[in-house]
């Protein structure tokens, strides 16, 4: 609120999402948000999202910097994703700010060429941690730790304001950059079991309105779903950059921790999925920086 009424809102900022597509909901019509979806590929229908995570997730982006310049690239349908050609057609948008709230079923060594390239051009790139999922080798799930891209944690912040770590995030030391630490910094994140923690908006009878629909107290056909976790997180982080942006911070190059450093709220308590613990001290390997917010 404080940044909004200061006029900081993310005018004249380009950012791109890259997630499974932007339903045209009303909310998005009621705030009068500038969107626009492209697909990475021509098989993939930009007037829905099968999923409806890149709709909530742009909702939460949108709210931290309701005047940036926001397109979606949509990256999947419901039994198929393709990140590597998303992030590719993300790049060739040429924007200030990319969000990425995903990691990838296997690994994706072309995909860390693709994103040290943005970086280079001067593209902020933001990626969750993850949910559990690691860069290990073993892991299932693949988080991107790309040197260069900022990675999102999470933290949780009760309503009494006690900020400790969220259960439900992870934190690592990189397999593939030994020297690379997950996460840089933090956003806001629900805990386990669900991350029942913030209202979304999406797209109705989507996969995920359907599927947290069984314990958010939402309708499964409604177009609201309750959640949250490293992907909200994300989006959120990416909100606050493009209000850096607005603001000259790092003036045209892709922006790093440091940036955001003064920014970042002190998290000393709590442990993530993935066994870091904050340990009384910030920064720390549950949640790097600490917990981001407007650097206004």
């Amino acid at each position: 609120g404080r940044a909004h009424a200061a006029g900081v809102r993310g005018d004249g900022v380009r950012v791109v999402m890259v997630d499974t597509g932007l339903y045209d909901h009303p909310h998005h019509r009621a705030h009068g948000y500038r969107t626009s979806v492209v697909p990475a590929l021509s098989a993939l229908d930009p007037a829905v999202d099968e999923r409806g995570h890149g709709t909530a997730m742009s909702a939460l982006l949108l709210a931290v910097a309701p005047a940036a310049e926001l397109t979606m690239v949509k990256m999947a349908c419901e039994t198929f994703s393709f990140p590597v050609a998303a992030f590719q057609r993300a790049v060739e948008l040429a924007p200030d700010v990319i969000s990425c709230s995903w990691g990838t079923l296997r690994a994706e060594p072309h995909l860390h060429l693709e994103v040290a390239d943005a970086v280079r051009r001067g593209i902020t790139v933001l990626f969750a941690a993850g949910n559990g999922s690691t860069d290990r080798r073993t892991a299932m799930f693949q988080s991107v730790a790309t040197p260069g891209a900022l990675t999102v944690g999470g933290v949780h912040v009760a309503p009494d304001g006690r900020r400790r770590a969220a259960d439900l995030a992870s934190s690592y030391r990189s397999d593939l950059f030994p020297s690379r630490r997950v996460p840089d910094l933090s956003g806001p994140c629900g805990m386990l079991p669900h991350g029942d923690y913030v209202e979304f908006p999406t797209q109705p009878g989507c996969m995920f309105d359907r599927r947290n629909s069984a314990y958010d107290g939402t309708a499964p056909d409604d177009g609201w779903l309750v959640s949250s976790g490293t992907s909200g997180a994300t989006a959120y982080a990416a909100g606050v950059v493009a209000l850096a942006v607005q603001q000259g911070i790092g003036k045209g190059r892709a922006l790093t921790a440091a940036d955001l450093a003064d920014a970042c709220l002190p998290v000393t308590e709590g442990r993530t999925l993935t066994g870091d613990d904050c340990g009384g001290v910030c920064p720390n390997e549950a949640v790097g920086l600490g917990l981001l917010t407007t650097p206004v």
